[in-house]
């Protein structure tokens, strides 16, 4: 499998797994805090400082689970277990994160919270981390590579306007809003969990050879990247590119809801924004195709050229 063309089931079945994973980053980017201020009630410094630790422990169990992954034996691979198993409680915890707990304490919420939080972020890196690894391990062919990107990313797309769209009509549909939340937490924890089973039970994941580096600890595996400029360069660009868009999510629903008093169009209004983003896919493309052909960037050391995405 690894150096032939894919068949189509397989390209569906990988694609449609970064479906629930970007409906996932949506959802958490657009709704999580508002739902912590609004409906769990937390005091939205409390609220906030429950987001950053989230971010903060997700920093830590990222690098980790890659390191992991790559040591793990089993007879379904090293990636696909993780999918398999880790499948049903990345469903349950998003059922539980927006499920809104009996007590009052501002204190006792904000220590719910930030578990509750911390427990949905591992798990979604348990399935996330081993299924991004996937890409390069399922085809040796830069161009099938390229295909099986081109499915993931599609369903990406998929996910992230259904993440948009699909919280607000849910949570409209009931009296109460808190019942709301949490049906849309186990609406879409199912769709999270059910596609990623789908993935693991459409790719074989091949045989991968022994790797130079497997013997080495985490750090001494780990910190040596941060030698390569090219790596650096595109790390802090993926940062800010991330710090602007978490500010943009977080923002657009209180935006929408205390200052137009239009709670019901913030839907509207990102699902508009992410068709504006999907449009401009394509011109990204010209951009970055002119700058492969000769833009004066310069190769970071032993490199032939700084990658252009």
């Amino acid at each position: 499998m690894d150096s032939s063309k894919l068949p189509l089931r397989v390209k569906l079945g990988f694609g449609v797994g970064d479906l629930g994973g970007n409906l996932f980053f949506t959802v958490m980017g657009f709704w999580a805090l508002h739902y912590l201020t609004d409906i769990v009630m937390i005091a939205p410094a409390l609220a906030g400082f429950v987001i950053m630790i989230g971010k903060l422990w997700d920093a830590v169990t990222d690098p980790a689970m890659g390191y992991i992954s790559d040591r793990t034996k089993s007879r379904w691979g090293r990636r696909r277990p993780y999918l398999l198993f880790g499948a049903v409680p990345l469903g349950l915890a998003m059922w539980q994160f927006f499920s809104k707990p009996g007590f009052e304490s501002q204190t006792s919420l904000a220590v719910w919270a930030g578990i509750s939080l911390c427990l949905l972020n591992t798990v979604y890196t348990v399935v996330n981390i081993p299924y991004s690894s996937l890409t390069p391990e399922l085809t040796r062919d830069y161009n099938e590579r390229t295909v099986l990107n081109g499915y993931r990313f599609g369903f990406a797309l998929c996910g992230t306007i259904i993440g948009a769209g699909a919280v607000q009509p849910i949570v409209q549909a009931f009296r109460d809003p808190s019942r709301g939340y949490s049906a849309a937490g186990l609406v879409l924890g199912f769709i999270m969990a059910f596609t990623i089973l789908i993935t693991f039970f459409s790719v074989k994941e091949p045989a991968c050879p022994e790797e130079s580096g497997r013997g080495k600890g985490f750090f001494k595996s780990f910190f040596p990247i941060f030698k390569n400029r090219a790596y650096i360069v595109i790390l802090l660009g993926y940062t800010f590119n991330i710090l602007a868009l978490n500010f943009l999510q977080t923002f657009l629903v209180y935006y929408f809801k205390y200052i137009y008093n239009e709670e019901n169009k913030a839907g509207i209004a990102m699902i508009v924004m992410l068709v504006i983003s999907m449009i401009f896919i394509p011109v990204s493309l010209v951009f970055s195709k002119g700058s492969e052909k000769g833009l004066p960037i310069r190769p970071a050391s032993g490199s032939s050229r700084l990658p252009v995405w």
